[in-house]
């Protein structure tokens, strides 16, 4: 057995075996002090049936929740069963009494709960191995659920727990709703959040518009728990606009939910994997203390949540990149880090990769941000991470067909003296005189709208130059056909792209004389 440090609650000598066997093969942390005391109280034999319900589930990525979720429902009141006998799928008639029953598995007997659902090949069977004291006393319970003209989804819905029904009924909200319960009630987890709620409640939101939902649910807990400056009604929430969701994580690790707020200029990751896909986390300060970058990562708090994940609902959100913003960020908000970390659910990359979601859920970020850049095209760790935060640049997207579009580097123009010498800087590096500026030919810089600043249009009329259809002649690109000033392109176009694992920023120049090409400097 292994040693159980003082401060946790003592458990059954088979109870510790049972978790360290979960923690090995599923490579879990063990579980904290609060799942400890919650196993303590219910007993040995109950703590032993838990355990094998999370040892032979699939994927678990909190066993100390878990532990507790199921503690929690366990305790819920149940239904008693009919006294009348049952009648089996054959004919045969049964009591509702407890039969003994030989276990396959090499320890014995063991208990058994089967749910069987007539006129169907459906069965459920949870098997429960007890503690090796009680391998005597195994017994089988059998629920019958008798024929009846509903369906077996609706049926399988009366054996679950009311906990599970209110967060299936969750599922079906419009996530911007879910995540405003969040917020209004002040929890980290939606298992909490839903204290008070019936599955009935919350499917009765499904019909209410925002503004109404907004009301409702404000008056009925919103305003006992947040301040009426946090309340969010001052906002349109019928223009399709796009929406920031926010997460506070404070020093210790809670989270505590904000938003959803409009984003009006959307960056290229929410565009890629949709707004509810994306979590800003900022960590609160403790009292005067700074954040900058790096003594954020090195926090507990970020430590914390960076490995665990952040779940909304069953939706798990985890850190994908960060973005410093310097002293202007800091004056804004004092009490909190100017460092802004997204956190991003990589069920998002369904439609990018055209795949299920539920297929990408396991998905490793690494993989995910090998999406936008790969890691092997920066010079280092400090490059990479410079250039991929480019994916929140808050920009105007230009659809381009790459099966046209050709993308090339071509080499600097060092400065010269009068003698045609390369001039040097005081560090003797080479002054480059095109540092950072390439070219653009014709039939892409036309495409570009005047005008754009931090991801919007100045001037509506000019958000593609005229109202009419610009058609590009054939002969020149077969690219995709978008409104634009005809004729007219940009001086000088800022622009950043996102090209075969390489993220390339900087300014361009037209050149007449190519077609279809971007050419970037090394620089």
């Amino acid at each position: 057995m292994a040693s159980v440090p003082p401060e946790l609650p003592p458990l059954p000598e088979a109870v510790e075996e049972q978790l360290g066997l979960i923690c090995h093969e599923k490579s879990l942390l063990p579980a904290d002090a609060v799942a400890r005391r919650y196993l303590s109280e219910v007993g040995e034999q109950e703590s032993f049936r838990i355990l094998n319900i999370i040892r032979n589930s699939g994927e678990v990525r909190k066993l100390s929740g878990f532990i507790v979720h199921l503690v929690k429902n366990s305790r819920s009141p149940r239904s008693p069963l009919p006294a009348s006998p049952t009648i089996s799928p054959q004919g045969n008639t049964t009591s509702g009494k407890k039969r003994k029953m030989e276990s396959d598995s090499p320890g014995g007997l063991s208990s058994v709960r089967r749910v069987c659902i007539f006129n169907s090949p459906t069965k459920i069977v949870e098997r429960v191995d007890p503690p090796k004291s009680e391998l005597d006393q195994s017994t089988v319970e059998e629920v019958c659920i008798l024929n009846s003209p509903t369906k077996i989804e609706e049926k399988l819905h009366l054996l679950k727990s009311e906990t599970d029904r209110v967060l299936d009924a969750l599922e079906k909200l419009e996530f911007r709703k879910t995540f405003l319960i969040l917020n209004y009630k002040g929890c980290a987890k939606l298992e909490d959040a839903v204290y008070g709620l019936s599955a009935d409640k919350i499917l009765s939101y499904q019909s209410l518009g925002m503004r109404d939902f907004e009301n409702e649910i404000w008056n009925d807990f919103g305003r006992n728990i947040c301040q009426q400056k946090e309340r969010i009604n001052k906002m349109n929430w019928e223009t399709g606009e796009r929406y920031y969701y926010h997460c506070h994580v404070d020093a210790a690790g809670n989270c505590r939910f904000k938003g959803p707020y409009l984003n009006k200029a959307a960056t290229l990751l929410q565009k890629t994997v949709e707004d509810e896909n994306v979590l800003m986390v900022k960590f609160m300060e403790q009292e005067t203390k700074s954040l900058d970058t790096e003594s954020m990562m090195q926090s507990p708090a970020f430590n914390k949540v960076s490995e665990e994940g952040i779940f909304v609902g069953r939706k798990c959100y985890r850190f994908f990149v960060f973005k410093d913003g310097g002293k202007e960020e800091k004056k804004k908000n004092p009490t909190s880090s100017p460092v802004k970390c997204y956190f991003v659910c990589t069920e998002g990359f369904a439609s990018l990769l055209k795949q299920p979601p539920h297929l990408l859920k396991n998905m490793s970020v690494q993989k995910a941000r090998g999406l936008f850049m790969h890691i092997h095209k920066a010079t280092n760790l400090s490059n990479y991470m410079a250039r991929f935060s480019l994916i929140l640049s808050k920009t105007i997207t230009l659809e381009l067909n790459y099966d046209v579009l050709r993308v090339e580097v071509v080499e600097d123009v060092p400065c010269r003296d009068g003698n045609g010498d390369i001039v040097y800087d005081k560090d003797d590096k080479a002054m480059i005189f095109t540092d950072g500026t390439g070219f653009i030919s014709e039939d892409l810089a036309v495409r570009c709208p005047h005008n754009c600043f931090n991801g919007y249009v100045n001037n509506d009329e000019n958000v593609q130059g005229s109202l009419e259809a610009f058609r590009l002649p054939h002969n020149l690109s077969g690219l995709t056909e978008l409104k634009s000033l005809p004729g007219v392109p940009p001086l000088l176009i800022q622009f950043r792209m996102f090209y075969k694992g390489q993220a390339i920023k900087g300014t361009v120049l037209v050149n007449r004389k190519i077609v279809s090409r971007i050419l970037s400097r090394q620089t």
